[in-house]
């Protein structure tokens, strides 16, 4: 089994970089926009927009061709930058939540002496 280094290298390089569009875009429109959902949508449909027309354009250039597969990579590095940004969310509210008990146990103690 010959693994093509180069496509692994351009298909891993559409992911990480529509990651990055949708981490930007995601903090550009947090501050235009007050609704999450709204965010999310618009993020989305942005990220989902410039890949489609990227694969566009790439069809009307001598030795590139256009991929539904490369939009999906596209798409995925978004859903990915969605699903992190959760998993850390998350993450940032349970420490704070065991930071607070900590401390609020170290006040309880502190009141006792």
């Amino acid at each position: 089994m010959n693994i093509d280094i180069t496509l692994v290298i351009r298909k891993t390089g559409h992911f990480f970089v529509f990651f990055m569009l949708a981490y930007f875009l995601y903090t550009i429109i947090k501050n235009i926009l007050n609704k999450k959902s709204s965010i999310y949508v618009w993020v989305l449909f942005l990220c989902l927009l410039i890949g489609v027309l990227d694969e566009f354009y790439q069809s009307f250039i001598k030795g590139r061709t256009s991929s539904v597969r490369d939009v999906v990579i596209d798409f995925a590095g978004v859903i990915f930058f969605f699903i992190l940004k959760e998993v850390v969310n998350i993450f940032e509210k349970v420490v704070k939540h065991i930071i607070e008990i900590i401390f609020k146990r170290k006040n309880i103690n502190d009141k006792q002496i």
